[in-house]
């Protein structure tokens, strides 16, 4: 197909091309000879490699920019949310149905979101009500006469309000892979709230990732746009601490 479209000159340039040495390099392997041997007994996937040669051509395309350390990046992602207010809830409907005016807060343990079921956990002593995800592992601790049915409400969940979710992402340990990460995200118009990296020598790198989204729909796409990027090795969702 690649040939087809760019013809047998423009192919032979792209496989000996710099970017695709790099695409190499990248899958382990030596040259671009080693690449296609892969591709021929199944190493790597046709997949694999297009998505890091898509990877390489931006960031050919973004060489000018000044790089930074996943570290600074975060630093920066930190400072710039420092003073921001939390998102304002647009309109007056509450978006849980069920708790006629009660205080309640979103379990950080399980960050629901629109489109899952949910349960509200009454707190011993004056801690109000906690809405969890049915799944949460906390629910089956609480007993049952502590808990309480409730919905989303659907007029709210239109109005676009954003909860946080915490993200964990283990990822190949290279300058500007957070940045990269952050970039995609932006495209997407998907606000971080907080970024922090973890590396260690000879070790993937892990980054947590704390993004604000409106419902269950958006956090599927949204994992499985990171987790099409080719130095992603891994995505979940997590507690927020």
């Amino acid at each position: 197909m690649l040939e087809r479209e760019l013809g047998r000159d423009g192919f032979d340039a792209l496989l000996n091309g710099e970017a695709m040495a790099k695409v190499a390099k990248r899958c382990n392997l030596i040259g671009t000879d080693d690449l296609l041997a892969a591709l021929g007994f199944g190493g790597v996937t046709l997949q694999q490699v297009i998505n890091r040669l898509r990877e390489e051509i931006r960031l050919a395309s973004e060489a000018a920019a000044p790089v930074l350390t996943n570290e600074q990046v975060a630093a920066n992602l930190t400072t710039s949310h420092a003073d921001q207010p939390a998102p304002v809830d647009p309109g007056g409907a509450s978006p849980i149905l069920g708790l006629e005016g009660l205080d309640y807060r979103l379990g950080g343990c399980c960050s629901p979101l629109p489109g899952e079921g949910i349960v509200g956990a009454v707190a011993l002593g004056n801690h109000g009500i906690t809405i969890h995800r049915q799944d949460c592992a906390n629910v089956a601790q609480v007993p049952v006469e502590r808990r309480l049915p409730v919905d989303w409400n659907p007029v709210a969940t239109t109005q676009q309000r954003r909860y946080p979710v915490q993200l964990r992402i283990e990822v190949l340990d290279r300058v500007g892979v957070l940045k990269d990460i952050l970039t995609r995200l932006s495209d997407h118009r998907i606000n971080v709230s907080d970024a922090r990296v973890r590396t260690s020598a000879g070790k993937p790198a892990r980054i947590d990732l704390r993004v604000e989204l409106n419902s269950a729909t958006q956090l599927s796409s949204t994992m499985n746009q990171i987790r099409s990027m080719a130095d992603v090795l891994d995505i979940c969702r997590t507690g927020i601490g």
